[in-house]
């Protein structure tokens, strides 16, 4: 990984921690996992829904950016903003649900998230132009969520855990658009490792290897077969011919 991409993630993950610490009075930080394309799998500890914040980013890498959580993180974040004891939120935890009133919750802790995203990026990028403004949130079921966000094209993933006091911790999700981490960080050559297309084009090379060493050695093992019916069909006519 370039250490601007790592340093934009880092800084990007301890701003949230920071910012959700303080609106929440309870210690919250994120991990860094990987960083690769965006597939359904990225979903896959989530269980039946994902709530998925979005932000819209205008100026020179105007795209849709998403960060998305699963329900338990949902209920928690919300509860911690309420101000609910540790027992109110065990109950709603052992009865999720996402009604209008933890929605409106979620979507304040949202506001102040994806105000900090904006603030990494913009330091970062250093492109003072840009700008990402809260839209709406995408929730369902992984596939639901997963297909409606790659309708506008592909998409890279940071994989996180969130850790909140006194609660287990979770899984989250960054999903950056591609020209936001291309270009901006377009001067690293590890970069090009990481574009969607290349990815594309060497698994397509790879399956196409896979394919020719199975014709090959399919080919080979034919020609063994007939050499050796061959033989021994020779061998027969020499017997008989004893």
């Amino acid at each position: 990984m370039s250490s601007k991409l790592r340093s934009f993630t880092e800084d990007l993950l301890e701003r949230v921690g920071t910012a959700l610490s303080e609106l929440l009075a309870h210690q919250v930080s994120f991990k860094r996992g990987q960083i690769s394309a965006f597939d359904e799998e990225a979903f896959s500890p989530f269980g039946d829904f994902v709530a998925c914040l979005s932000g819209a980013v205008t100026g020179a890498h105007e795209g849709t950016l998403y960060v998305a959580f699963d329900l338990p993180r949902v209920i928690v974040l919300g509860a911690l903003l309420e101000m609910v004891p540790p027992d109110g939120i065990a109950e709603r935890l052992a009865e999720p649900a996402f009604d209008e009133e933890r929605a409106d919750a979620f979507e304040e802790v949202g506001n102040i998230l994806v105000g900090k995203v904006d603030e990494a990026i913009r330091d970062n990028l250093g492109e003072e132009k840009i700008h990402t403004k809260k839209g709406d949130t995408l929730t369902g079921t992984p596939g639901e969520v997963y297909a409606r966000i790659t309708e506008g094209g592909d998409y890279y993933c940071l994989e996180a855990t969130v850790e909140i006091e006194g609660q287990e911790s979770g899984p989250v999700r960054f999903l950056f658009h591609p020209p936001l981490v291309e270009e901006g960080f377009k001067a690293d050559p590890e970069v090009t490792a990481w574009r969607l297309a290349t990815a594309v084009e060497q698994e397509a090379e790879a399956a196409e290897g896979e394919v020719a060493a199975a014709t090959e050695g399919t080919e080979e093992a034919a020609e063994g077969g007939v050499a050796r019916a061959a033989a021994g069909g020779a061998e027969a006519e020499e017997s008989e011919g004893g």
